[in-house]
């Protein structure tokens, strides 16, 4: 139990060491396989969307960060928000091991409400959303007692990069290597093809850049796009690469994540996806990796799920998303 008093204050740059050793303490009991590196979180923290001095607050007892809660309204950039409805607001929270169960976590969703409530007052009613691991009654119950209910689960994944059969060819299409002068048309296929998705916000060209193309997870040598035969210009799929170092730093295994995949509306139910998913599969394992992740939702409308269950990925945990809508 924490025996000094609690405060919260906002975090800043000089406090991302410290913030770095909470996610390493925290993952070393979660085992979510998500590693952060201080690298990693002065990327975060230079997003353009991302208000500092009010959207990620620190818990301290004395000077030990002891905990942290974050929030983000996407879209805040410019035509990324989501036209005619609430706009989204993600928030993330983490207690140190140690220190559960002294009221961190109330304090810090608690913060986290009253932040959502503050960017409502610019934006209008907002969908807050957080996430849960499926199983931890802690996480769970701090949630719903906060008045967020369960609206769907996500699933993380992972492959071995055991040998696949080839996939069968396409015809009309073939496979290639991302370029940088992909970049904007990758983007905007990206938007098309998960506008359906009712908590999807589409990203505008400076998030892509700072989340995407810009970022030092990004491997572009082994993200790949499925094309037509006559338009190599035109993307009908996509299949978009990260690696992150501070994983093998952690564990000692390179693992190739998959952030991205999608076919185009006016080129599915063609094979595409699976073609790009046995192409990439084959070129982790021959450029060293010890094996693949990603995640998917439950409510994904293209049936995602089983798709990479019959590529061979198996399910290694799964995480519970809550939301509420909050208003000024």
């Amino acid at each position: 139990m924490t025996a000094t008093p609690i405060t919260l204050r906002p975090l800043w740059q000089a406090d991302i060491s410290a913030l770095t050793e909470l996610y390493t303490a925290v993952e070393a009991v979660e085992q979510t396989g998500e590693h952060y590196s201080e690298e990693d979180l002065e990327e975060e923290f230079a997003n353009p969307e991302l208000v500092l001095g009010k959207d990620v607050i620190g818990a301290f007892g004395g000077d030990e960060l002891l905990g942290c809660a974050s929030v983000l309204l996407r879209g805040a950039g410019g035509d990324g928000g989501d036209e005619g409805d609430a706009r989204v607001v993600y928030a993330h929270g983490m207690t140190h091991p140690a220190h559960r169960g002294s009221g961190i976590g109330t304090l810090l969703v608690g913060a986290t409400l009253e932040r959502a409530r503050e960017i409502a007052q610019d934006v209008g009613t907002v969908r807050l959303m957080a996430e849960a691991k499926a199983g931890n009654v802690d996480q769970v119950g701090l949630l719903e007692g906060a008045g967020l209910t369960p609206s769907k689960w996500n699933f993380v994944m992972r492959h071995q990069l055991q040998a696949l059969p080839a996939p069968a060819a396409v015809p009309g299409y073939r496979v290639r290597t991302y370029r940088p002068e992909d970049a904007e048309k990758l983007r905007r296929t990206h938007n098309e093809t998960f506008a359906a998705n009712q908590d999807f916000t589409a990203w505008d060209a400076g998030e892509w850049d700072q989340w995407v193309t810009g970022s030092r997870n990004f491997r572009p040598g082994l993200s790949y796009l499925v094309v037509p035969e006559e338009d190599d210009g035109e993307i009908a799929a996509y299949l978009q690469t990260n690696e992150y170092d501070a994983v093998l730093q952690a564990t000692g295994k390179r693992e190739a994540w998959v952030a991205r995949v999608g076919t185009a509306p006016a080129h599915r139910r063609r094979g595409l996806a699976d073609l790009l998913l046995r192409h990439a599969l084959d070129a982790y394992g021959a450029a060293g990796f010890d094996y693949a992740g990603l995640d998917v939702d439950s409510m994904h409308p293209t049936g995602a799920l089983g798709l990479y269950e019959r590529s061979g990925f198996v399910t290694d945990h799964a995480t519970v998303q809550f939301e509420t809508r909050v208003s000024s």
